[in-house]
């Protein structure tokens, strides 16, 4: 770069002045004489330093008499100076901004970033306002920052002579972790801890449990607490659990985003379950006024008793036997599917359980007595002939077969005119006819007999025709023929009498009919 000097060069004038910029550091002599006879000697010309700089060219001629001195006065400039006017940092991720500390000033040279955990990278950006400075360093994006491993960037502005630079530094580090982990964590069913393997601690993510068939299809509790507030956990609560493999996480995360997960394997085997929930014994046909009828087992079901009997009456034909598991995949066979027709005396059947391991097995038995109900009844009617109001009169009868048990039940079918007994005494109650029903255990009409009841012998001498009159008794000509019992007002007062009674009885007859035709709806 040519220097200009003020003024301009003459051989004549000894002494120069010129400015340069900072970056023109020396200074050198063009069309230098080349006559070796002449000794140029020049000093100051090398290594300008900011400010005045004295150059002296000294000639001496040939004869060393004549010399010359030429003096120039070379002042260098300032640098020029320069700075950033922005600097941000932003997630590589997302660009959104992070906060640097302190707040920007050109002036300040050195920053520090405090990273969240989440972040990998980042973009670093800077302007300069100084015409034709140049930024160099670890500008641009998706700058890697490794967790925990602290960082410095370095930003670099320079002068567009190359005079000056300013470097700023930026600190760059992670938040500490928040520790998510959890402080504790148990299981639990119906109240009892159920033991992990390994035992609980916050280091260890996974574990393991084995539990027998009577866990499947139960509900365990899970809980479980952090070490640091704040934390969330999710997979805690009621976990309902099946046959086989259970896999169950529980995940926390903290207010950093920090999380981790912790797993519990728990396996549940088959279950070895071979016990019933119930038995019932139904009536299979169809019984008196065709009802359905369950019997009682003896003793009352339960899942540990095995042996059971039922008593299935006089009438029942044919049962219907049904079982329920405790554990809806075991399987259940019972003797003949559960139905069969009964013979008289014991009926044995066999339900037999098989766990759903397969291997497990538990066999019920239920005697089932069948009895021998009557058939017919022969009645013996001679004393049944002359039955009168007031008196009592035993049926008297054989069963068939003789050597049934059941016990008979008898019904009058109008107790205004006659009532039966438990053991089968028959009482006159009024005259009429009604008919008397000797009934099965169940109910069941075996045999009906009609029953007449007569009045009761008058004290009344008989009524003579009132168109007769009466013949004196020659050999008593004293006996009074007036006697009232045998007037006109005695015969209306009979007639009365006998009239009421049958009404008496129509009524009670029609009263105990209906009642009969309302119990039997």
């Amino acid at each position: 770069i040519d220097i200009i000097l003020s003024p301009e060069y003459n051989n004549d004038i000894k002494d120069y002045t010129s400015t340069v910029k900072n970056s023109t550091t020396s200074m050198h002599f063009l069309n230098v004489p080349t006559d070796n006879k002449k000794n140029i000697v020049i000093t100051g010309n090398e290594n300008f330093k900011v400010g005045l700089n004295v150059v002296t060219v000294d000639i001496t001629a040939e004869n060393q008499n004549d010399k010359a001195s030429y003096t120039f006065n070379v002042t260098r400039e300032e640098p020029i100076k320069v700075e950033l006017s922005t600097l941000s940092v932003k997630n590589g991720d997302d660009s959104s901004n992070i906060s640097i500390s302190p707040t920007f000033n050109p002036s300040i040279l050195s920053y520090d970033v405090l990273l969240e955990r989440n972040v990998k990278n980042v973009i670093l950006s800077a302007t300069s306002n100084n015409i034709g400075a140049v930024i160099s360093g670890d500008i641009g994006s998706n700058i890697p920052i490794s967790l925990d491993i602290p960082k410095t960037l370095t930003i670099i502005v320079t002068n567009d002579d190359g005079t000056y630079s300013q470097e700023y530094k930026v600190n760059i580090t992670h938040k500490k972790m928040i520790d998510p982990s959890l402080k504790e964590l148990k299981i639990s069913s119906d109240g009892n801890d159920l033991p992990l393997s390994p035992l609980f601690s916050s280091m260890i993510k996974e574990y393991t449990m084995n539990l027998s068939g009577d866990y499947k299809n139960k509900t365990i509790l899970i809980e479980g607490s952090t070490i640091n507030s704040g934390t969330t956990i999710t997979g805690l609560g009621n976990k309902t659990l099946k046959t086989g493999l259970n896999k169950i996480e529980i995940k926390t995360l903290a207010t950093d985003g920090t999380s981790t997960t912790y797993t519990i394997n728990i396996t549940v085997n088959k279950s070895s379950n071979a016990s019933l929930a119930s038995i019932t014994v139904t009536d299979a046909g169809t019984t008196f006024k065709n009802i359905k009828s369950e019997f009682p087992l003896s003793p009352k079901f339960n899942p540990n008793v095995l042996n059971y009997s039922v008593n299935s009456g006089f009438t029942t034909k044919k049962i219907n036997i049904n079982a329920i598991s405790l554990d809806k995949d075991a399987t259940i066979k019972i003797t003949d599917l559960g139905k069969k027709d009964l013979v008289i005396g014991i009926n044995t059947f066999e339900i037999t359980v098989t766990a759903e391991d397969g291997i497990t097995t538990k066999t019920y038995s239920i005697d089932v007595e069948a009895k021998q109900p009557i058939n017919d009844i022969i009645l013996n009617t001679t004393n049944l002939l002359d039955i009168k109001v007031g008196e009592n009169a035993k049926l008297n009868y054989t069963i068939n077969p003789a050597g049934s048990d059941e016990k008979l039940k008898f019904k009058s079918n109008n107790t205004g005119i006659l009532t039966i007994s438990a053991d089968g005494t028959i009482k006159g109650i009024a005259i009429g006819t009604t008919t008397v029903d000797i009934l099965g255990s169940d109910g069941r009409i075996i045999k009906s007999i009609e029953i007449t009841i007569k009045p009761t012998p008058s004290i009344i001498d008989p009524i003579p025709d009132p168109d007769t009159k009466p013949n004196p008794d020659t050999s008593n000509p004293d006996k009074d023929t007036t006697n009232p019992l045998t007037s006109d007002k005695s015969n209306i007062l009979v007639s009365l009498l006998t009239g009421f009674m049958t009404f008496l009885g129509i009524f009670l007859f029609k009263k105990k009919r209906d009642e009969d035709a309302e119990e039997n709806k």
